[in-house]
């Protein structure tokens, strides 16, 4: 009898304990909303147009037509420099370039440039032109129209064929890039105005614990502002966060490295450099509050819980029923970035998490309800402890009436 009572009571325990653990297991919930956020490089690049007919000789005291223009051919705007190099020679190879003979000089080659669209630099060589071409952009006008070859050349210069080789740099008219040439736009005569970038409508929002979150963003990408960036640029741009539960919610993020496969291994390691040191990102709260400040991919190999990792959840606060706040990001490109970074397109993914218990949610006359349960759970364990002991009784007395 003893023995099948203790037994009866640790089964007890164990359906309460089964019950209880179910009922709390129902009443907690998790909720995560996931981000693929996108940064990209802007390119820099432009194409030579040359108008030229190259005559197999020219004679003494000859004017050539030569016109050079150049159209900005990448997607930022960008300011133009030239090069150019008088050069002789006796023939050309398979793709039209002259053979130079560098013993002959080139002093009797003379060169009329346009000076009222174009600056020439003696310290470097290099004639800039003077304004800013846009992406499709051309020069306005040819760096030159013509060269002119002495009428008194000597005997040397018999069978030669005079060229003017055009070398041309660009370089992105905004954020100094021109100091990378030792310029600035003041000392060029070149007027620009550097149009800030317009940001675009991006947040996040909790809906409930059934629907979850709402991503405001086209594409479900953040990072609306953050796209052909320069080398040297630094923007920023708010995302929303936001709770339409009708209970208070707490919301969280934390961020996680993209492993690109779509790419060459070149212009992968090209983007894991660019994503782990050149693009620094600083995420602060509305109240000014730092929430992360390091390397885009939220340097998530660092074991840390503090504002310079995004490896584990980051508590961007508790938001009561129908209020939000704004997230202030600020992105910013390493200047020493060169040109091979042109086009590279940079993965970066987050995620916000929602979790709680409604039990966390009760009100005083749930908390009764909940009282209520616990009674009957009560009630309940009392009714099969008396069951087990009576069992045994009862079966006892039957058989002795069957006697």
């Amino acid at each position: 009898m003893n023995r099948r009572l203790t037994i009866g009571v640790v089964y007890v325990i164990l359906i309460i304990t089964f019950l209880t653990g179910a009922v709390s297991a129902a009443n907690e919930w998790s909720v995560v909303k996931e981000t693929v956020n996108k940064i990209s490089i802007g390119q820099v690049k432009g194409e030579i147009l040359e108008e030229y007919t190259q005559n197999p000789l020219v004679m003494p005291g000859q004017t050539v037509p030569k016109t050079v223009n150049v159209t900005n051919t990448g997607n930022v705007d960008s300011i133009i420099r030239i090069k150019l190099t008088k050069a002789w020679g006796e023939s050309r190879d398979t793709e039209g370039n002259l053979i130079v003979n560098p013993s002959l000089t080139t002093d009797n080659i003379h060169i009329t440039c346009n000076s009222d669209q174009w600056y020439y630099d003696s310290s470097d060589g290099y004639y800039y032109y003077i304004g800013v071409l846009k992406p499709g952009e051309t020069t306005a006008r040819s760096l030159l129209d013509e060269f002119t070859v002495d009428a008194n050349i000597g005997n040397e210069y018999k069978k030669m064929q005079a060229d003017i080789k055009v070398s041309m740099e660009c370089i992105q008219a905004g954020w100094t890039g021109v100091s990378a040439w030792g310029k600035t736009l003041e000392q060029l005569g070149i007027d620009y105005e550097e149009k800030p970038v317009i940001s675009g409508q991006s947040g996040v929002t909790f809906l409930d614990t059934v629907k979850g979150f709402e991503i405001d963003a086209t594409e479900g990408d953040l990072f609306e502002s953050f796209k052909k960036m320069v080398p040297g640029e630094s923007r920023s741009q708010t995302i929303s966060i936001g709770n339409q539960y009708d209970k208070e919610t707490e919301i969280f993020l934390k961020a996680d490295f993209i492993d690109q496969i779509a790419v060459t291994q070149e212009e992968k390691e090209l983007i894991n450099k660019l994503l782990k040191e050149y693009a620094v990102i600083t995420i602060t709260g509305e109240d000014g509050t730092l929430i992360y400040s390091g390397p885009v991919w939220g340097n998530v190999t660092e074991d840390s819980h503090g504002s310079d990792s995004m490896k584990y959840y980051i508590s961007l606060g508790k938001f009561a029923p129908a209020k939000s706040q704004k997230l202030t990001v600020n992105i910013s490109l390493d200047p020493q970035m060169d040109n091979e970074y042109a086009n590279l397109l940079g993965l970066v993914k987050w995620t916000f998490l929602s979790n709680g218990k409604e039990a966390d949610y009760l009100s005083p006359v749930d908390t009764g309800d909940m009282g209520r349960l616990n009674l009957s759970l009560g009630v309940c364990a009392v009714s099969i402890i008396l069951l087990l002991i009576a069992t045994p009784k009862f079966f006892r007395r039957r058989k002795h009436s069957i006697r």
